[in-house]
């Protein structure tokens, strides 16, 4: 017996198994309504497993680094762009759970600055 509705929500989607992305395409996509959201800090193109997900209708040079959604060819894409924060707008920051300059700053310094 499938439900009738099936929403599958994945936080940190790459750094999960490919295994989710054929189960949910062979096993829980036959179901009558079915969603996948994932959710994830994706990298360079080449370098996330994950890329199917995110990949534009027309492929990575129909986008560019200032867009925030487009068709994928599974979808639909949201790119939330954390050095959008709403913290970057305020002399303090407002909202203790998102990006804030200094956040910013401590990672630009361990990671690198192409690191974001």
């Amino acid at each position: 017996m499938k439900a009738p509705n099936l929403i599958l929500i994945a936080d940190e989607l790459p750094e999960l198994s490919e295994a989710l992305f054929y189960a949910f395409l062979s096993n829980l996509a036959v179901n009558e309504r079915t969603q996948l959201v994932g959710i994830g800090n994706f990298g360079l193109e080449f370098t996330i497993r994950w890329v199917i997900w995110a990949k534009p209708v027309g492929g990575y040079a129909s986008i560019n680094v200032d867009m925030e959604e487009w068709e994928t060819e599974r979808g639909w894409c949201l790119r939330l762009d954390g050095l959008k924060s709403p913290n970057f707008l305020h002399a303090e920051d407002q909202w203790k759970c998102i990006t804030t300059e200094k956040n910013l700053a401590d990672h630009r310094k361990k990671l690198g600055e192409k690191h974001d």
